[in-house]
């Protein structure tokens, strides 16, 4: 037994396929980027001065694309 099947739009679908790859990297790269600075971020607010708590409490860290 044997099947033979023919593509149509293979262009298509590799631009779909390269398209896919890059937003799978992109939430790669942000989860990444999060990890990381949540981790400066702590450490920051934990070597501020502690007087009123105000300056550590007005860091904060977000990921821009």
């Amino acid at each position: 037994m044997s099947i033979s099947m023919t593509v149509r739009g293979e262009g298509e679908l590799t631009r779909k396929f390269n398209a896919l790859s890059e937003a799978a990297g992109r939430a790669v790269l942000i989860t990444a980027g999060l990890a990381g600075g949540l981790i400066v971020q702590n450490d920051a607010k934990v070597r501020v001065p502690k007087v009123t708590r105000t300056l550590a409490r007005s860091i904060h860290m977000e990921v821009r694309e």
